[in-house]
């Protein structure tokens, strides 16, 4: 899921201006990787989303990246781009 979208898949999901001095952080799990990694013109309008918002770039746990990684180039390839 995308913390901070409400949805797991980020889809049509905008996150909700924060208020100022507080800190707000983007933080995914295995399948916002996934879902940040496509190719796509969604991805796309959602990373600006949250480049405006100012929760990028996101924070990625080890454990997440160990989860999504397979150890097969081909795989990771999409994933190591985002």
């Amino acid at each position: 899921m995308l913390a901070g979208t409400g949805r797991p898949d980020g889809s049509s999901a905008v996150p909700r201006r924060h208020k100022p001095g507080l800190v707000t952080r983007l933080v995914l799990d295995s399948g916002g990787v996934s879902r940040l990694a496509r190719r796509s013109q969604d991805t796309a309008a959602l990373i600006t989303v949250f480049v405006r918002q100012g929760i990028w770039p996101p924070v990625v746990p080890t454990v997440v990246l160990l989860e999504c990684l397979s150890g097969r180039p081909q795989n990771d390839a999409v994933t190591n781009r985002s």
